[in-house]
């Protein structure tokens, strides 16, 4: 299955905007956790690639190795299956940009000593303390494994403070990798801007622009903004 191409916002020699085109590498019909961490490992792969004077792009990436984010992803997919209180696992994490200047991360809640990631259901016994909308698990990478440091308020300084309910994602903000537990075997990894959904088995290129702002306008104002 092809996925649609992405359009990378980056600098040209003046300064000035302008984007270049990234196409995916294609999936299998029966996707698996492995196909999106593919996906994120090729996107910044041509990021390093097409990076020159004529084209900066403008991107983020979380401080995790290739291997380790294939780990992540499979224990979030493995976590989405496990009920804790009746309830099936929903939670964000967060892996802190490589570029702590650019990008710096608060961590709220420190862990100590550090949550070892040793199995699935780590993440889901920890999931029910994410109580805010922006909160986080923060997620960092050892000699040894992963490990949950801490919980983050994606926007603790509330810069974004919702506007008549409208969808936020705070990507541009922090920076870093995203991971999302939706539901039982449906997952949302956003790098860059690079953003896609596991759902069903299958790879969904998801906007939160588009989508996000389409629903939230048929939900506050019937529609009438992008009908």
């Amino acid at each position: 299955m092809n996925l649609p191409e992405l359009f990378v916002t980056g600098l040209d020699a003046q300064g000035d905007f302008t984007f270049r085109p990234w196409r995916p590498p294609p999936v299998d019909d029966f996707a698996t956790p492995a196909d999106l961490a593919r996906i994120i490992a090729a996107f910044r792969s041509w990021v390093q690639a097409n990076t020159s004077p004529s084209f900066r792009p403008i991107t983020e990436q979380g401080a995790v190795s290739e291997q380790g984010l294939g780990r992540l992803l499979l224990l979030a997919y493995q976590a989405s299956f496990y009920p804790d209180e009746g309830r099936y696992t929903r939670a964000r994490i967060f892996v802190p940009d490589v570029d702590r200047k650019a990008h710096p991360a608060l961590v709220n809640h420190v862990f100590t000593p550090p949550k070892r990631l040793s199995d699935a259901k780590m993440i889901s016994q920890l999931a029910p303390t994410l109580v805010a909308e922006d909160a986080a698990l923060v997620v960092e990478e050892t000699a040894d494994d992963l490990a949950c440091i801490g919980i983050s308020l994606l926007d603790a300084t509330d810069a974004s403070r919702p506007l008549l309910g409208m969808p936020r994602g705070w990507t541009g903000t922090v920076g870093g990798l995203q991971v999302q537990i939706l539901a039982p075997g449906e997952l949302r990894v956003c790098e860059g801007r690079a953003e896609y959904t596991l759902r069903a088995n299958r790879i969904l290129a998801y906007s939160w622009v588009a989508s996000g702002a389409r629903s939230w306008s048929s939900r506050t104002l019937g529609g009438r903004l992008l009908s």
